[in-house]
């Protein structure tokens, strides 16, 4: 029940001419994930990113993960429609960057960002950009 209210709320949404940007926030593991894809289906294709922050004239995709190693499909797919190069995992892992590929060969420059540079990752963006 809920969750067609929620999904008729996001449809609603939609349909508005000057919508706002849609942020979806909630305790983990409450069906956040679940109430997107079902939204999804009203259309051709999605993305699904943890975060998109505005850095200049960019939009910078950021993924986080748990752990040192996961997917990044979705990272992928946005750096493939992306007029910039580059992109931003945080996870438990060391701070690198390196260069990588989505899976059409679009190579993008990757910030593998440790949980604990997060407070220093406009920093490392201006730095890496200039």
């Amino acid at each position: 029940m809920i969750n067609r209210t929620i999904i008729k709320n996001l449809r609603e949404w939609a349909k508005e001419k000057d919508r706002k940007p849609l942020i979806l926030r909630g305790a983990r593991q409450v069906g956040k994930t679940t109430v997107v894809r079902e939204f999804a289906k009203d259309f051709d294709q999605y993305i699904e990113l943890d975060f998109v922050i505005p850095f200049g004239d960019m939009l910078i995709p950021v993924e986080v993960k748990s752990g040192a190693s996961g997917s990044l499909r979705s990272l992928h797919q946005f750096m493939d429609r992306a007029p910039h190069d580059i992109a931003v995992r945080i996870y438990s892992g060391k701070f690198s960057i390196e260069t990588a590929r989505t899976v059409k060969g679009k190579k993008f420059q990757l910030i593998n960002l440790p949980f604990y540079y997060i407070g220093q990752m406009d920093k490392i963006l201006l730095n890496i950009l200039g």
